[in-house]
């Protein structure tokens, strides 16, 4: 118990001072859709001007490509990447949630820095949920979400500091200062989601041609020996938003282990800039999650 509580009318100031702006730079949480950040832009444009939901885009994400456009992408040069893809989404859609250890790279200015985030990630498919417990930084941050619940909002704590004092704050998934710390909205979290948006993609750039595939067995990742497939569009296009995208599949379970994408090298023979990885230790598809695993009254975890 803390000694010396911050004062009620200290603690409502904190609250507020955080909600309207602050508590973004606290919220970083993550999602998997191998897109560019121009799409990332112009998706969040497009939600402010026309009043789209979050929620809306994903359907339509999950909706998919249509029949004509999956045929030409499974013969085109991505096909055998696309094929596993669809294999493991297929699967991933008969998983009622899943635990998992997720590590998040990503990069949002050129040449910065990319800090790895290192969280347990619990995702339920119906309703859509998703808990993080944040491990390296901020370790003991909670954000959870659940669609349809909390007014539509994130549900965040940090786990010490000066934030802690205010308990938990609620933020739309769309705001600006959780979007600055993020590629894709949470709405937009977890393998399934990634997938259903890589493919789509990949519809989309199939038509065009212009794409290497390289596949390879045994390539070790978090301690497993994965299958790769590496799709590599060799010159920069309007239409090709990234210039290498790897999916990485346990052989035993069919499911991925890491997605990456990497940009457009600045010059002839440097090694493309790192965009974004997601990669999931230790999954977990055996478990039964139930309501009280996304639940702020839930005792074991720290919201108030």
């Amino acid at each position: 118990m803390n000694p010396n509580p911050p004062d009620p009318s200290r603690r409502l100031f904190l609250h507020t001072l955080l909600a309207s702006g602050l508590a973004g730079i606290a919220t970083s949480v993550p999602a998997v859709a191998l897109a560019g950040p121009r799409d990332r832009v112009a998706s969040r444009d497009r939600n402010r001007s026309t009043g789209q939901s979050l929620n809306s885009s994903a359907a339509s994400v999950e909706a998919g490509p249509t029949e004509e456009a999956r045929e030409t992408l499974r013969s085109s040069p991505i096909g055998p990447a696309a094929v596993a893809a669809e294999r493991s989404l297929e699967l991933l859609r008969k998983v009622p949630g899943y635990i998992t250890t997720l590590i998040k790279r990503e990069q949002f200015k050129s040449g910065a820095a990319v800090v790895p985030h290192t969280m347990l990630m619990k995702l339920r498919r119906d309703p859509f949920s998703v808990y993080f417990k944040f491990i390296e930084p901020h370790a003991g941050r909670e954000v959870l979400y659940v669609e349809g619940q909390n007014k539509g909002k994130l549900m965040v704590h940090e786990g010490s500091g000066l934030a802690s004092w205010v308990g938990t704050v609620s933020l739309a998934p769309s705001a600006d200062k959780v979007m600055e710390e993020n590629r894709y909205p949470i709405t937009m979290a977890g393998l399934e989601k990634g997938l259903a948006q890589l493919l789509a993609r990949w519809a989309k750039e199939a038509p065009h041609g212009e794409a290497n595939v390289r596949q390879a067995d045994k390539v070790e990742v978090a301690g497993i020996a994965c299958e790769l497939l590496e799709v590599v569009h060799p010159t920069s296009r309007p239409h090709f938003p990234m210039h290498k995208v790897q999916l990485l599949i346990n052989p035993e379970t069919k499911l991925p282990v890491r997605l990456a994408g990497y940009g457009y090298p600045a010059r002839a023979g440097a090694e493309p800039p790192l965009m974004e990885e997601y990669t999931y230790q230790n999954l977990r598809t055996d478990v039964a999650l139930r309501d009280i695993d996304f639940d702020v009254n839930n005792r074991s975890y720290k919201f108030k």
